[in-house]
């Protein structure tokens, strides 16, 4: 068994997505609509996987550096 556990959730909120980026909600629908973010539809609801946003900040991070 595997020592290490993975704390991060596989899919957050909009406000919880938001939080963890450090940005708004209403900048998160914008960057879905521009294809940069992917948010999912769960019922009535919208998430975003977490794997997603590590990917769209990582991004971020090698065009800064």
């Amino acid at each position: 068994m595997n020592s290490q556990v993975d704390t991060k959730p596989k899919a957050m909120s909009l406000d919880e997505a938001a939080r963890y980026v450090g940005i708004g909600k209403t900048t998160l629908y914008a960057l879905s609509r521009t294809g940069k973010v992917r948010l999912l539809k769960v019922g009535r609801k919208s998430v975003v996987l977490t794997a997603d946003l590590d990917a769209f900040v990582d991004s971020l991070v090698q065009q800064v550096a």
